[in-house]
């Protein structure tokens, strides 16, 4: 709760700000300036409470994140509007929506307090939306979706998944048990795809490779705290929960606390199965 509070008062710094610069430059438009202000409130308040909608639910929940142009968006709108979208634009926060099954399932109470959530891929909002998210329900997450391009994994875009999967991974490994995540490969049709068993062995090698650069990393900011010098919260953001995962120097997937399964296809050809049956699983249980 307290980073969210910190965030909503730079925000309303930034609004109050604003505010000032108009009146500043305003002040012979006595009849303008009360309406352009009002107009601001109003977008901020309506923003405060699209935020605080993110953060309050009672129901179960899934989560889509990954890279920009892997797909994520498209997959909301099979999950949640059981079709796809006519045009997708880049998004700037959250969507959110419930899961659409068909009927046989929608009839049983089971599948009736589902969540889909889509998070932005864009750095900044992950950091404004997702994490914060993690922190106020991750006790309502039930699994995570990461979707990945296949057709263009390159080294690259290796490295950018990896450090991706590496920050959620040792959020969610801090709890009892983990989050279940599947890593989908989509596009996986095409002549330029990667296989889905490629990509797990390019991962794990490549965070691995991270891992071991973070723990080198806390083991200095160890060391200067214990000379005096740093700050403890430092120590605290470069914590690394990923220990066990690690065998013979190597990191594995399977070693996690939660269960990470890889699945491969493509969603707009209607080669998602994998994705339904993943989710019908976790649902369940």
């Amino acid at each position: 709760m307290d980073q969210i509070a910190e965030e909503i008062k730079a925000e309303a710094a930034v609004v109050e700000d604003s505010i000032q610069k108009l009146l500043d430059k305003s002040e012979s438009s006595s009849m303008i300036v009360p309406v352009i202000v009002t107009i601001l409130l109003i977008l901020f308040g309506a923003f405060l409470m699209r935020r605080n909608s993110l953060f309050t639910s009672n129901k179960r929940c899934f989560i889509i994140c990954g890279i920009q142009g892997s797909g994520k968006t498209n997959l909301y709108h099979l999950l949640t509007k059981g079709e796809l979208p006519k045009l997708t634009v880049t998004s700037f926060e959250p969507s959110t929506g419930d899961l659409r099954l068909s009927d046989d399932y929608m009839e049983k109470k089971t599948f009736q307090d589902i969540q889909i959530i889509d998070f932005p891929a864009n750095e900044k909002l992950k950091n404004l939306y997702l994490f914060p998210f993690f922190k106020e329900r991750i006790h309502e997450l039930r699994g995570i979706i990461y979707m990945i391009d296949s057709s263009n994994f390159d080294a690259a875009t290796c490295h950018k998944v990896a450090k991706d999967i590496l920050e959620i991974l040792n959020i969610t490994e801090a709890r009892p048990n983990g989050i279940d995540m599947l890593i989908f490969a989509n596009k996986n049709d095409l002549f330029t795809s990667m296989k889905s068993t490629k990509i797990k062995e390019l991962l794990e090698a490549e965070i691995g490779k991270i891992h071991e650069l973070n723990a080198r990393g806390i083991s200095k900011v160890s060391n200067s705290v214990l000379n005096g010098a740093g700050d403890e919260d430092d120590k605290d953001d470069n914590a690394d929960n990923l220990d066990l995962a690690i065998k013979n120097g190597k990191f594995q997937f399977q070693l996690l606390e939660s269960n990470v399964d890889f699945g491969e296809g493509n969603i707009f050809k209607n080669k998602w199965d994998q994705i339904n049956d993943w989710l019908l699983e976790k649902i369940v249980n």
